[in-house]
């Protein structure tokens, strides 16, 4: 008796997970998206940021959490939301300006929390350059996150 999912009857954990993605991730997204190179909390956190399933103020308070306020903690302009810790704050922003000026690159065309993730793929960069920047791009969303809630 062998391993069912996979066609040479062994056990490994891409038979396992193309499965699992292809019925658990949401229809339209890439599946999950994982660099060895950062650890997995990481990892975990934009994949939750692509999911749009992280605790923002206005999140917690649409579920009925009470929070203080939901407007930003770094800029009280806005809402705290997904799209503002992460792209639309303009005191946060400019860390993905840093970060292209940089690797000497251009911002992505489609400036947006769900295009972030996906920068190092449009990029002309060789592959473990493009794993380095994707780490850094995924590390800065982890700073991001921990600043916007210390």
């Amino acid at each position: 008796m062998g391993w069912a999912l996979d066609t040479d009857d062994s056990f490994s954990v891409s038979s396992v997970r193309h499965p699992l993605d292809s019925t658990l991730v949401p229809s339209g997204d890439s599946g999950t998206r994982w660099n060895n190179w950062v650890p997995i909390k990481l990892n975990i956190l934009v994949w939750r940021i692509s999911l749009s399933s992280i605790p923002t103020r206005e999140r917690l308070s649409s579920r009925g959490i009470p929070v203080p306020s939901i407007m930003s903690t770094i800029c009280m302009v806005a809402v705290e939301t997904i799209d503002h810790i992460f792209f639309g704050c303009h005191d946060l922003r400019d860390i993905w300006g840093m970060v292209a000026i940089w690797w000497g690159i251009s911002t992505p065309s489609q400036f947006s929390v769900h295009a972030l993730p996906h920068w190092a793929d449009d990029v002309n960069f060789r592959r473990g350059q493009r794993k380095a920047f994707d780490a850094i791009i995924i590390t800065s969303f982890w700073c991001l996150w921990n600043f916007c809630n210390s």
